[in-house]
């Protein structure tokens, strides 16, 4: 005994594929739209922030080569007087 109902003859496929009515489709259409805007604020964010992070490294990197110079001056300015 089959334990599964047959629902193949009160199934009828045609060959007519019927698009989904014209709300539905703009709100899949709205909905897409605000992903692509998200995902593109996202990325402009991202592109922000890592543009901060480089100018902080940079800006550290010529703080670091101020403070070794100004080290290395000061030393050997000392071993002159």
């Amino acid at each position: 005994m089959n334990s599964y109902l047959d629902l193949g003859n009160l199934i009828k496929i045609t060959e007519k594929i019927s698009a989904p009515p014209p709300a539905c489709l703009a709100a899949l259409l709205k909905t897409k739209n605000s992903r692509i805007n998200e995902r593109e604020i996202k990325t402009e964010n991202y592109t922000g922030l890592i543009y901060q992070v480089l100018v902080s490294v940079y800006e550290l990197k010529q703080q670091l080569y101020l403070i070794r110079f100004l080290f290395l001056f000061t030393n050997s300015s000392s071993s002159f007087i």
